[in-house]
């Protein structure tokens, strides 16, 4: 993807800052919140450099979380190839937020008329057997079939 790989240089110590004070977690959750907070006041770039930071740090709890953050800035940015990629690889990464992520992915699809993708998608999140998100994506990959 071709967004900076990690925060500024003043936003660095903020995501490192708590690093050694409530365990290895820290660093990685620290720049999500910090990239929550660029992206709610409107600074893309910014938060899309936290979230990356976050993905690359490959903590199994926070990178696939982070992934789909910056999927979702992407996606506002316009950015939908990078977007599904970074939602690609959090639906790779098999965490709990995979079958939520899948539906997003398979909207992006939809949305550039890659009518395979967004299929492939939503089946997964609908072998998911997520409660919430399978019938969801059923819905949609229903409705994708009918268009």
């Amino acid at each position: 993807m071709s967004i900076p790989a990690a925060p500024s240089a003043e936003e660095t110590p903020f995501c490192q800052q708590g690093a050694g004070t409530s365990g290895p977690n820290i660093a990685p959750a620290a720049a999500v919140s910090l990239g929550d907070e660029h992206r709610e006041r409107g600074r893309l770039h910014e938060a899309a450099a936290a979230y990356r930071w976050a993905v690359d740090s490959d903590d199994s709890d926070i990178a696939p979380w982070a992934a789909g953050q910056l999927g979702g800035v992407l996606r506002e940015q316009g950015r939908l190839d990078e977007a599904a990629t970074a939602y690609q690889w959090a639906v790779d990464s098999g965490s709990d937020i995979a079958p939520f992520v899948s539906v997003t992915l398979g909207d992006v699809r939809w949305e550039q008329d890659r009518l395979e993708e967004a299929a492939t998608a939503y089946q997964w999140a609908v072998d998911s057997d997520h409660p919430d998100i399978a019938p969801l994506a059923a819905v949609k990959l229903q409705s994708m079939k009918e268009h």
